[in-house]
């Protein structure tokens, strides 16, 4: 199993969030694997579970489930160091967008930002790079009012978002989102993360453009980028790749040419960190199955062909190795009744 890292930026703003709500800083990381002391270094990660534990704490603590709006909220883009510098001397959105897709991994790599056009309509899918089980929603959330702010920012107060299509559940304060996101269709459990709006609001100009600071800070931007793809174990880029893959998983060879390998030179880098890419294949597929099947209301049927399961029974055997238990019993032993919605 890949130890996913979580970088230290991110207790930037759950320090914030957490002195704005009057949180003291031990109560925050107590028990969860992380002193104040580590928390506050700006360099390093720590372990995802670890990551999770502190999230947690400021959602019990905050008695805010819903504490991921206000995080996102309140954050500017000067808040995000050479990436936020980048989106504000941005000429206009559509470049801001191409920023922000690219270089959002050296600011987090809980997710990854994919921007695409269709017509009179923009789309930009928020995809995990690790499965964020029960931390989803406050990431999401944070994500999404993220990108709303700055967006905000750039248009000089234009931009709105037309539809949010959001994977976590639908929480029971409404009004918290349509405040964040006054004038948009807000849909929940959608199995997926998907953000749309005008594509007219594209060139929309960016009055703090600033071309000589935005060179320097894409500049800067691509150079963490280098930095941060020669940390990242193999394993842990592979396994981010199947995650987003989802019903139509890469092969070994179609990996390897993403990564400008040679299938041996892959097989090898893997064996020399201890995995198997059919490992990580398997434990990618009962990751997802498990996720499916606690978090959704699809059939079983469609959970095996998201999964690459043609035949149903397949994916029933395998799920019974890894479990012990069928499809049908794990579900039921969550909680959820197979013909009941979510």
């Amino acid at each position: 199993m890949t130890n996913f890292q979580v970088p230290n930026t991110y207790f930037v703003n759950l320090n914030d969030f957490a002195e704005r709500r009057g949180i003291a800083e031990d109560a925050l990381y107590k028990n969860t694997g992380i002193s104040p002391q580590e928390a506050r270094q700006l360099s390093g990660s720590v372990p995802f579970d670890h990551f999770k534990r502190v999230m947690q704490q400021a959602e019990r603590l905050s008695r805010d489930p819903l504490y991921g709006l206000s995080m996102g909220s309140q954050l500017t883009p000067t808040s995000h160091g050479n990436l936020g510098f980048a989106v504000l001397s941005s000429k206009d959105l559509e470049q801001a967008i191409e920023v922000i897709t690219r270089y959002s991994r050296t600011r987090t790599n809980l997710v990854s930002l994919h921007f695409r056009k269709a017509g009179t309509l923009c789309f930009i899918d928020v995809k995990e790079a690790t499965l964020l089980e029960d931390i989803r929603g406050p990431i999401i959330d944070a994500v999404t009012a993220t990108l709303n702010q700055a967006f905000k920012l750039v248009t000089g107060g234009e931009f709105r978002f037309n539809q949010l299509q959001l994977s976590r559940p639908a929480p029971n304060n409404l009004a918290r989102y349509q405040s964040v996101f006054p004038e948009t269709v807000i849909k929940f459990n959608s199995g997926s993360t998907e953000l749309s709006f005008n594509a007219s609001l594209l060139k929309t100009p960016n009055q703090l453009a600033d071309p000589y600071a935005a060179k320097h800070a894409q500049q800067a931007c691509e150079e963490a980028l280098k930095a941060i793809d020669g940390e990242i174990p193999l394993s842990i880029q592979i396994k981010t790749r199947l995650l987003q893959s989802k019903g139509q998983f890469p092969t070994l060879e179609q990996v390897a040419g993403e990564l400008h390998l040679s299938e041996r030179t892959l097989r090898r880098r893997l064996t020399d960190e201890g995995e198997k890419f059919q490992i990580l294949l398997q434990e990618t597929r009962r990751e997802l199955a498990e996720q499916y099947l606690k978090e959704s209301n699809r059939g079983i049927h469609e959970i095996a062909d998201l999964l690459g399961y043609h035949d149903p029974s397949n994916f029933g055997n395998a799920f019974k190795r890894w479990t012990g238990k069928s499809p049908k019993a794990y579900r039921e032993d969550q909680g959820r009744d197979l013909d009941q919605p979510r």
